[in-house]
């Protein structure tokens, strides 16, 4: 059953039996009520009344869970971000608690959308890659008394602390990384990728972009590769290597044939490996707020969150990190939304379910604006100064979350 939960309008924290009985009868009764279909939603139905109906039975280890502090870390495997995003934030969360849990991570391969990951928390959790433990213990995974979901995390919640934990984990234990482990991520076709474009670590940006044909679902998340060639033209002619992220369906842009252009499909667990080690040994990160993004709170190395949408929270937490948004107008008067305006009008949260209402339409980062904040990044990284070039005052920082993260809004970006 999923950590987080939709109700056709609303996303929130683990449904009750009853909550999910009303989506059902929505996805029955009413139109597009729902992404999944009733099929779907009465199999979780079904789920949730049998680990009800097994709440007796594992009233001993209940007990023995509360005995030695243990909690299991409710997380969706199928998705990239997501494990990351929120088991990073769940161990940071509970380092800051006075007297922290002991977390336990379930997570069997088959379950786990890149095998990898798991482990790289094995220094930090407890780390079970076995199906039979998974399913001994799946019931207490839905319990609240014996596991944690990361909904304080969500950009849907409008009450997240994500970054307030961000920023007090570093003010802690001064750092903004857990002790992370990836002895077991094969390092052997990273370094024949390497060899075999001429690339130096540290002289090489990545770039991960959530395109329209990914897995064929727009969202407003999308963006186009054209909006970034200025940015890698500026990348290439100071002969820094731009390795683009791509999918068998991403397009490709013929104007950028260069020797410092590469595109790197990544469809499986070696691709997946290499991915891991380009983004942690770049000069810095392009991003959208997809997956991949997500790494910038593991790995010491600047990433620029461009296009971000939703903004309930700032997706980067690092003084080196830069972020911009994309922005909002009205479509009968062509007038931009100030970003008071955007909270008010819940655009920051779900703004795919609100721009219809307002008759609003969404405007994604120029050129220019992206252009500037690379060449920003790049500046601060010669200069071996993160602050040299923070914006002086920006109406954004006014505003949750970008008032508590430590990431900032480029000199020159305007909202």
């Amino acid at each position: 059953m999923p950590p987080i939960s939709f109700d056709g309008k609303n996303w929130d924290k683990r449904f009750s039996i009853f909550n999910r009985i009303f989506v059902f009868y929505g996805t029955i009764f009413k139109k597009n009520f729902s992404y999944n279909s009733w099929e779907y939603n009465l199999l979780i139905i079904l789920k949730h009344l049998i680990v009800l109906i097994l709440f007796p039975f594992y009233t001993p280890v209940i007990l023995i869970f509360k005995i030695f502090n243990l909690k299991i870390i409710h997380v969706d495997f199928t998705q990239f971000g997501a494990v990351i995003h929120h088991v990073d934030f769940l161990i940071k969360q509970n380092k800051l608690y006075k007297k922290p849990k002991k977390l336990i991570l379930l997570a069997p391969h088959y379950l786990v959308v890149n095998k990898y990951l798991a482990n790289v928390f094995k220094k930090e959790v407890f780390v079970s890659e076995s199906f039979l433990f998974y399913l001994i213990l799946y019931p207490l995974m839905h319990y609240n008394l014996t596991s944690v979901e990361a909904w304080d995390a969500e950009t849907t919640n409008k009450k997240n602390t994500y970054n307030i934990v961000h920023k007090n984990y570093n003010l802690k234990n001064g750092s903004y990384f857990l002790n992370i482990y990836d002895g077991h991520i094969p390092k052997i076709n990273y370094i024949k990728y390497l060899s075999e474009y001429g690339l130096n670590e540290k002289n090489f940006v990545c770039i991960h972009l959530r395109d329209p044909a990914y897995y064929n679902y727009n969202s407003c998340r999308d963006v186009e590769i054209e909006s970034y060639v200025s940015a890698i033209n500026f990348l290439i002619e100071r002969k820094i290597s731009v390795v683009r992220f791509v999918h068998k369906n991403s397009k490709s842009i013929k104007s950028l044939n260069n020797k410092f252009y590469h595109e790197y499909t990544v469809d499986n667990d070696i691709n997946k490996s290499v991915q891991y080690y380009l983004i942690k040994n770049s000069k810095f990160v392009i991003c959208t707020q997809s997956g991949i993004y997500n790494l910038n709170s593991l790995f010491d190395v600047p990433f620029f969150l461009t296009n971000a949408i939703p903004v309930n929270i700032c997706g980067v937490v690092k003084p080196q990190d830069r972020i911009i948004i994309k922005k909002f107008k009205y479509k009968n008067t062509n007038k931009f939304l100030k970003i008071h305006d955007i909270i008010n009008k819940d655009l920051n949260t779900l703004p795919e379910f609100n721009i219809t209402k307002h008759n609003i339409e969404i405007v994604d980062n120029t050129n220019y604006e992206i252009l500037d904040g690379v060449k920003e990044i790049l500046n601060n990284i010669n200069e071996g100064n993160y602050l040299n070039n923070r914006c002086a005052y920006n109406e954004l920082v006014k505003y949750h979350p970008f008032n508590c993260t430590d990431a900032f809004i480029p000199r020159n970006f305007k909202i």
